[in-house]
C-alpha cells in the first residue's frame, strides 16, 4: 500500500542496530589492548606498535572479518 508502515521501518532499524552493536563488540574484542574507554583487564596497556590503526570490518561468508588500516596522518 501507499501507507507508511512504521512497524516495518522499526524492524529494519532494529536489525541494523543489532548489526552495528555486533560489529562494535567484535572490533573491541579483536583489539588486544586497552585504549581510551575500551578497557580490557587481560590487556591492560595501550599498544601503539600493533594497534594504532583503524579496524575495518567486512562480512565474508556470514562472518565478520577485520583488517587493519593505517591511520591518516592528520588524526595523530
Amino acid at each position: 500500500t501507499l501507507t507508511f508502515n512504521n512497524e516495518w521501518k522499526e524492524a529494519i532499524e532494529n536489525y541494523n542496530l543489532l548489526a552495528s552493536a555486533e560489529l562494535a563488540v567484535n572490533s573491541t574484542l579483536t583489539r588486544e589492548e586497552s585504549r581510551g574507554t575500551y578497557l580490557r583487564p587481560e590487556f591492560p596497556n595501550q599498544d601503539d606498535e600493533n594497534w594504532k590503526c583503524m579496524l575495518v570490518g567486512k562480512l565474508e561468508n556470514g562472518e565478520i572479518v577485520f583488517s587493519k588500516k593505517t591511520m591518516p596522518e592528520h588524526i595523530y
